[in-house]
């Protein structure tokens, strides 16, 4: 059974990254060696690793939930000011932590293996709230396009008999993302970043149901 934790994740989210640039009034953004701020303007490269969970997903007569699995994420993009754009490639994977199905009348766990993983290219749009200080909080999102891969598999056995149900594919898909994070100026050049990840797919597992994913990443971004 799908679960509605996305909205409530993103929305303790949100009160972290608003919380944490008034927690450090003197810190005061980086300058340079001559004494001038930093340009705001420039290219940068950014790499980030984390973790994600996409919610359960019915089909047909089995429901399955995946364990929670690695992502990573790298980008190349430039910044105009209070805004950045970059390209990035992301890599997920997630295997089957429990598979159920309806077997004779009832609600059954089933043995089962499989996983699902993802390669994904982004267009990301961001905005970076104004500060003037070390954190700054950030919005963003983005479009792109995916490859999506899972095996499922499961079986039972009732009255000594073993039935086995199991499904899998892959297909391309148009695919979107949201993010909410803070970054912290660490450097003249380098910015920390967390931030949690909201990712889906247009395209559907089953008729009626996509594929809906929630995650985090800590990250290093370098500005040239």
């Amino acid at each position: 059974m799908r679960r509605c934790f996305v909205p409530k994740c993103l929305a303790l989210l949100a009160c972290a990254v608003l919380w944490l640039p008034l927690k450090a009034q003197g810190s005061e953004v980086p300058i340079q060696a001559s004494g001038k701020p930093l340009p705001t303007n420039g290219p940068y490269l950014s790499i980030g690793l984390g973790a994600l969970k996409p919610e359960d997903v019915s089909k047909g007569s089995l429901d399955t939930s995946f364990d929670l699995g690695p992502l990573t994420e790298a980008a190349v993009g430039y910044r105009f000011g209070d805004f950045r754009t970059d390209i990035s490639y992301s890599y997920t994977k997630n295997t089957v932590d429990r598979v159920s199905a309806q077997i004779m009348g009832a609600t059954r766990d089933l043995p089962s293996n499989g996983s699902m993983q993802t390669n994904s290219g982004f267009l990301n749009l961001y905005y970076d709230v104004p500060t003037r200080k070390r954190f700054r909080p950030y919005l963003g999102g983005g479009v792109g396009y995916s490859r999506v891969d899972y095996s499922i598999n499961g079986s039972a056995s009732v009255n000594d008999f073993t039935q086995t149900r199991s499904y899998g594919s892959s297909f391309n898909s148009l695919g979107y993302q949201g993010k909410i994070g803070v970054s912290y100026a660490a450097s003249n050049t380098i910015d920390l970043f967390t931030e949690a990840v909201y990712r889906g797919f247009t395209m559907k597992m089953s008729p009626y149901q996509s594929i809906d994913s929630l995650g985090f990443q800590l990250g290093v971004r370098y500005r040239f």
